[in-house]
């Protein structure tokens, strides 16, 4: 076993946890209109309340104490037929009535890590993504990609508002396609090399898909042309977090050390990498501060039966993100 999956830690749903779920989650398709309307959003943290015992204290746990890099949580069964076919691309999605079950409860679980928000750059600004292949963004590094692997990284490692946890939900995964996963707990550095990643030496740029956001008078666009320099290991000495995305990073200009130590961080995670296969129904919830995530490639076939997740960001604190939201109660992003 990979190192990191031993700080993956999984909860198995009961026959009775089930059903305990399904009536819960029946009643809120009564109560509310959707998963993302406001109302619901609100009261999800006090609903997720009344999820079976044994997953409040499980992703508490998890969040509370940061025992693992990733929390998983399987078992809920998926019907194939209902959920429809896998879209042919993420606003192709046009009856979301069919997946309401499964993206009610992914949110009650998320409401018991964090906050959920969005970005107004990805996906129309939406809480709840599809993560499916698209025919002409194959070879991107985006959750539209397939034939290309997803290389490992910190979510939005770019921005100071980037998410706490991020969650997926499997639909649809008939080919067993793995999310990857690192820790940075299994990082080993010397001495100077930790001095070097403590420091602000970095670059991190957005992704295209941020980018694609924006149009060209859009705030945000600093972050693409003029970057803030910032570290890979921040927080406590002992146990740090980590901040790092390879395809959109480099060391300030000139600064060859910071280059040489970035590389043999890159090369040492891919070494350690581990990978969790979500089936049907699973939900993983991945330590943004703790783990770096990505996916193997796979071959698309576009007939409906595709790999299909769903995907939403959460964070711990969302009054900090103020500045960049239109109103308090506010949960969707601009990049500045």
């Amino acid at each position: 076993m990979s190192p990191v999956l031993q700080s993956v830690v999984t909860y198995e749903l009961s026959a009775r946890d089930s059903q305990q779920v399904t009536e819960l989650v029946e009643q809120l398709i009564e109560d509310y209109a959707s998963p993302e309307d406001r109302t619901f959003v609100d009261s999800a943290a006090d609903l997720a309340r009344s999820l079976p015992d044994g997953i409040v204290r499980f992703l508490r746990s998890f969040q509370g104490s940061e025992p693992a890099v990733a929390a998983v949580i399987r078992g809920l069964p998926v019907d194939d037929e209902r959920v429809g076919p896998t879209p042919e691309h993420w606003s192709a999605h046009c009856d979301p009535a069919r997946t309401r079950r499964e993206d009610f409860y992914f949110l009650l679980l998320g409401a018991l890590v964090g906050e959920v928000f969005g970005w107004a750059t990805l996906q129309n600004g939406a809480l709840l993504h599809n993560v499916l292949p698209n025919r002409a963004e194959e070879n991107d590094q985006s959750g539209a990609g397939s034939r290309a692997p997803l290389l490992w990284h910190i979510e939005d490692a770019f921005h100071p508002y980037r998410c706490d946890y991020l969650g997926l939900m499997a639909l649809r995964n008939p080919d067993g396609i793995g999310t990857s996963l690192g820790s940075v707990r299994n990082l080993k550095v010397t001495q100077q090399e930790r001095e070097v990643l403590w420091d602000r030496r970095f670059h991190i740029r957005p992704d295209k898909v941020h980018m694609k956001g924006l149009d060209a008078s859009a705030r945000g666009a600093e972050f693409e042309h003029s970057p803030e320099p910032v570290s890979i290991l921040f927080g406590d000495a002992e146990e740090p977090y980590l901040r790092i995305n390879p395809p959109f990073m480099t060391a300030l200009p000139g600064d060859e050390e910071a280059e040489q130590v970035l590389g043999e961080v890159i090369s040492r995670m891919d070494e350690s990498m581990g990978e969790v296969i979500l089936n049907p129904g699973d939900v993983v919830f991945i330590d943004n501060y703790l783990a770096v995530h990505g996916r193997g490639s796979f071959i698309p076939r576009y007939d409906g039966t595709d790999r299909w997740m769903r995907k939403a960001l959460f964070t711990r604190d969302l009054r900090k993100s103020r500045g960049v939201r239109d109103c308090a109660e506010g949960r969707v992003l601009r990049l500045a």
